[in-house]
């Protein structure tokens, strides 16, 4: 088991927009943004003391140049009144300057909190172990003739997802099949074939694995398209664009997945708060949108979780 962020996964923060990757650590982070505030608010603060203080300056200078001249008194007068314009231009830059201040103060303390919080959650999914991944195989079915597998296995869509169900007749893909789909080409590793157009519905998958130790905090990580329910020891855990009521053979995904939904490879919660140790059975059933779809795909899937205890 590994302690790493998927494979070619990334993380993103909630509400922070930090993203981290494989390679550990953030790879996009908004502390660019604590920069530009600290040199937008210096830039001011200059632009200030530039329009201000500075003439003052010039002209008090001017008047102290000549104080031993004729008609000293009114100079050094001058002098002193260009000394206190001085003094009123600094502290209307200690004013300006504490207003901006401010003004930044609340977005930087933010972005700071968002920016402690991400690192917070980035240590929790780096402690995470793939419970299920490449090194495991699948079983899966894939009706190329529209037929709905009830017709052949009575209570079919009941027990698919059972850990004694019978997938012996079910086809295999090995632990280098880590991306099964049709219409997608060399892309996938596994092509488990294309109906003709009017019978490209549904596709299922199980994967058999053993754990010996428990694990909390479950999460799936894979590509999808377009829809799918999840079931962990015979529980459906998840339901991902897929519409509600019994699953079967002609249940539709909601939506298409299409252009940069089929390049994300999402992260999902579980809806399930323990695995224990011993043998379980993690089974999809995979939904197209129409059944004229050109293509379908579940990929590099991953179960990952926070082992507890030593």
């Amino acid at each position: 088991m590994t302690s790493a962020l998927p494979r070619g996964g990334t993380l993103l923060c909630p509400n922070c927009h930090v993203q981290f990757s494989a390679a550990g650590g953030p790879v996009q982070a908004q502390t660019s943004q604590l920069a530009l505030a600290s040199l937008v608010l210096g830039l001011l603060s200059f632009i200030c003391f530039l329009s201000t203080a500075v003439p003052a300056i010039i002209v008090g200078l001017a008047a102290l140049h000549d104080l031993r001249g004729p008609g000293s008194k009114g100079k050094r007068r001058g002098a002193w009144m260009a000394v206190a314009g001085i003094a009123s231009s600094l502290a209307s830059l200690l004013l300006i300057t504490a207003g901006l201040a401010f003004l930044f103060q609340g977005n930087l303390w933010q972005q700071v909190t968002q920016l402690q919080n991400a690192n917070k959650i980035y240590q929790q999914q780096v402690s995470k172990e793939a419970i299920v991944g490449r090194q495991d195989s699948w079983k899966w079915l894939h009706p190329l003739d529209g037929t709905d597998p009830e017709e052949s296995v009575p209570g079919f869509h009941t027990s698919f997802y059972e850990l004694d169900f019978d997938d012996s007749q079910w086809q295999t893909a090995g632990p280098e099949a880590f991306d099964q789909g049709m219409g997608y080409g060399d892309e996938v590793a596994m092509d488990i074939g294309t109906p003709p157009e009017g019978d490209r519905l549904t596709a299922y998958f199980r994967c058999v694995f053993e754990t010996t130790r428990p694990y909390e905090q479950l999460e799936l990580w894979l590509f999808r398209d377009d829809g799918m329910v999840v079931f962990l020891d015979g529980q459906e855990v998840i339901r991902n664009n897929v519409e509600s009521g019994a699953v079967n053979y002609y249940l539709a995904a909601i939506d298409t997945i299409s252009n940069e939904g089929e390049q994300t490879r999402v992260q999902i919660p579980f809806g399930l708060p323990r695995l224990e140790p011993g043998r379980h059975v993690l089974a999809i059933s995979l939904h197209n949108r129409g059944d004229d779809s050109s293509d379908l795909r579940i990929g590099q899937i991953e179960l990952r979780g926070q082992p507890i205890g030593p």
